[in-house]
């Protein structure tokens, strides 16, 4: 079993001498405590050998790797650095030396702290295979030229390699201190706070006699729990160091030591230096096997991702000849159009570090879907019909459309320019889709890039431009065709279709909106649409005298009356004259004046003042220039002035003519509300057809590739991946552009001596790890 901590240790000198970080944490035993605490002492004592240095304030400054390696075929025992491979230390004297020239070189002789560790391996016979890490000794004051944020410094370097999960942490506390101050166990807690990877360990227990109770009950693990326990020592005093006492005296005198103790005799087991390293051998072990598995699983990755690479920089191209560069040219072109079209087709099983984003997001045609479907068909969908468009705007357009015929019903050109303004403004969401596409597109280019491009670099350059301008070339023509289905919307409004409200619907809408109590059965639903149509014929028409009062000009007149029956209208007469294929055509028997019947006709001429108001009525021609000097005009409500010859004079008209001015009408409102029924129902037949076509029409051109289809002879283009090839091989494909394109960056030769080495590492941990297993079997 004490094979597997040699295989651990393998593993991070292979890992350390090529640089790598594996992303497992490699086990290990980070020994941590205050200073005076016997830290050293419990070092030298697990070694046997007095071999750290030294002195007064921080001597730890960096962090040492202490490997313990069993070894029984003869008694040598030595140290070897790995600064120093090859040259065995045999004096442990010449150890201690070196540890201090080695920490001076890196941390100068100053106090400060290096995280760069030291690496001792000793072997010795009487050792148990282990793997320790000595952390410099928590300092809280700044003692002579020591930095003044020295406690940071120390701080930050301990919680560096304890705060991983597959550090063990023996936390080093002095018995004959008070134990709720030991600061190894309050650094433990911060990382391990319910103790599960922590084993304390309780020293100079041997000047710890008035305490001696107290601190076997830590060691049963009544005062502070934990679950691999506290370990109690006896360590070597100031007079030992200084007489050079022999170790292993040391080791029997604490044999004796708890054996004979009255109070330490029952917990005698649990103490003692031997017995803590086979306790540490046991945790190490376990927590060995617990993560090998994974580190071989990342080794196996890396290794395959490093051959990529590697393979990807190639042998050097100074002997291939022009054919060979061709050929070799052509097959990139092949590979990467390849790769580009898988992309866009969501197949690619990898993403380049290079392109930004989290892993597991939509790509290629995944992306543009989503877009198509969520992005531009719900944007259409949810548009509006009425946006930016408000009753007074349509009010307006009513009476353009009208000009100076009467309004007997809605126009239907009214109609037809609302609906084409409406529609342009989906043209803006259409051609945004294309951009998106368009960028979606520029980002599957980078999902494409070929291990090669790492190495040719100018290559890579020029074929991202030929791609970009292939799709630039799509994106005009894709943006063309969308421009075009939208003045095709426009140009005819197919009031035809079959699923096309109509102006009945509209019109059986409308009333009901307009009169929601009346029944709508028979000519008797249309009356409140008709008295809608004759409150126009209000207020106007009417004669003022010179004492201010009014008269109706139909009194001096009563032929004019007889002439204005509704029965012989030009209204009703342009209603049953209206062509049949109109939306409009049923329009004139709702609003059209109503039917005259002899208590029609009465009717008619008891409100003869109210048809004269009407601008349709012609006033009798002896009303024009009247003796009382009466005036007809309702534009202005002053006194008009008269000419000389008695004649009225007309008001100043406006440059600007606003109808909001005045109140609609109650016909008016139903004429809008018609309107907007049409528009509504119209506009989302349209905006389906855009929905379904603009897609349609940026899969073709774009990402179809039919916008570059002029590059073939044969005028086709089978797909985008085809294009992109084909123009490559056009564009590059010269024998004087072998040299440039082919050219790798200064950096490329240092980059494959590099990945080499990393993969010689990592095949030398695969190597090692494999031999996990015949450790494990041989148990």
């Amino acid at each position: 079993m004490d094979k597997l901590i040699p295989v651990t240790n393998q593993i991070r000198d292979a890992l350390s001498s090529a640089r790598l970080d594996l992303g497992v944490d490699l086990p290990q035993i980070a020994v941590v405590g205050g200073q005076s605490v016997g830290k050293s002492s419990l070092l030298e004592a697990l070694v046997g050998k007095a071999f750290l240095p030294t002195g007064a304030g921080v001597v730890t400054r960096r962090p040492l790797i202490l490997q313990l390696l069993h070894r029984s075929e003869d008694n040598s025992e030595w140290g070897e650095f790995a600064h120093l491979p090859g040259q065995r230390f045999e004096n442990f004297d010449d150890i201690r030396l070196e540890i201090v020239r080695e920490t001076d070189r890196m941390c100068g002789h100053e106090k400060v702290i290096s995280p760069k560790p030291i690496v001792l391996q000793v072997t010795s016979p009487r050792l148990i295979t282990l793997s320790l890490v000595d952390l410099p000794g928590i300092a809280r004051v700044p003692v002579g030229n020591q930095p003044e944020d020295i406690e940071r410094q120390i701080r930050q370097l301990i919680m560096s390699h304890i705060s991983s999960p597959g550090c063990l942490i023996l936390a080093v506390a002095a018995a004959n201190a008070d134990l709720a101050t030991a600061d190894s166990l309050a650094l433990a807690r911060e990382v391990d706070p319910s103790g599960e990877r922590t084993l304390g360990v309780l020293t100079k227990l041997d000047l710890a006699e008035h305490a001696a109770a107290e601190c076997a009950a830590v060691l049963e693990g009544k005062v502070y729990p934990l679950k691999l326990g506290f370990v109690g020592v006896t360590c070597r005093s100031f007079r030992d160091v200084q007489m050079s006492k022999d170790i292993k005296d040391q080791l029997k005198e604490e044999e004796l030591f708890f054996k004979n103790h009255a109070i330490y005799r029952g917990v005698a087991q649990q103490c003692g230096i031997r017995h803590l390293a086979r306790q540490l051998n046991w945790v190490l072990l376990d927590k060995i096997c617990e993560t090998l598995p994974s580190i071989r699983a990342q080794a196996l990755q890396l290794v395959h991702d490093v051959e990529s690479e590697l393979q990807g920089y190639g042998e050097p191209l100074e002997r291939r000849s022009k054919r060979e560069q061709g050929a070799l040219l052509l097959s990139l072109f092949a590979k990467f159009a390849g790769r580009f079209g898988d992309a866009v087709e969501g197949k690619c099983s990898s993403q380049p570090l290079e392109v930004p984003g989290p892993m597991g997001q939509l790509v290629g045609r995944a992306r543009i879907d989503y877009i198509f479907r969520d992005v531009f068909a719900r944007t259409v969908r949810e548009f509006d019909s009425f946006s930016g468009l408000i009753d007074e705007d349509i009010r307006v357009a009513i009476r353009n459309a009208t000009g100076p015929r009467a309004t007997l019903f809605v126009p239907e050109a009214a109609f037809e320019l609302l609906v084409r303004r409406q529609v342009a403004k989906l043209q803006g969401p259409s051609l945004q889709c294309a951009d998106l596409v368009f960028d979606e597109l520029q980002r599957v280019l980078l999902l494409s890039e070929l291990p090669e491009f790492k190495r040719f670099a100018r290559l890579r350059e020029q074929v991202f431009a030929v791609v970009r301008d292939i799709l630039r070339r799509c994106l005009e023509p894709t943006l063309q065709m969308i421009r075009d289905l939208i003045s095709i919307e426009m140009a005819y409004i197919n009031t035809s279709h079959p699923d096309f409200l109509g102006s009945s619907g509209a019109i059986r809408s409308a009333t009901s909106a307009a009169s929601p109590g009346a029944a709508c059965q028979g000519e008797g639903s249309h009356v409140e649409a008709s008295e809608a149509v004759d409150g126009r014929l209000k207020e106007g028409g009417r004669e003022r005298t010179s004492s201010g009062g009014t008269t109706n000009p139909l009194q001096s007149s009563g032929s004019s009356a007889e002439q204005l029956r509704v029965e012989s209208s030009p209204a009703t007469d342009v209603a049953r004259s209206a062509p049949a294929s109109s939306i409009f055509a049923n329009f004139g028997n709702p609003f059209a004046f109503r039917r005259t019947t002899s208590a029609g006709r009465a009717s008619a001429q008891q409100s003869t003042p109210e048809v004269m108001a009407s601008p349709m009525a012609v006033p009798h021609p002896g009303q024009l220039g009247g003796g009382n000097g009466s005036s007809t005009s309702s534009m202005a409500p002053a006194p008009t002035a008269l000419f000389s010859g008695g004649g009225p004079k007309l008001p100043h008209v406006s440059q600007s003519i606003n109808p909001a001015a005045t109140a609609p009408e109650k016909r008016e409102r139903v004429e809008v509300t018609i309107i907007k029924n049409l528009m509504d129902n119209y506009l989302t037949l349209v905006k389906k057809n855009v929905a379904d076509s603009v897609p349609k029409a940026i899969m073709l051109f774009l990402v179809g590739g039919a916008g570059v289809a002029g590059i073939d002879p044969s005028g086709e283009v089978s797909s985008l991946k085809d294009a992109i090839q084909s123009e490559c091989v056009t564009r590059l494909y010269k024998e004087d552009l072998y040299d440039q394109l082919l050219s790798e960056g200064a950096d490329v030769q240092d980059r494959r001596v590099r990945c080499r080495e990393r993969l010689e590492a990592m095949r030398k941990v695969v190597e090692v790890t494999d031999h996990v297993r015949d450790v494990l079997d041989s148990l």
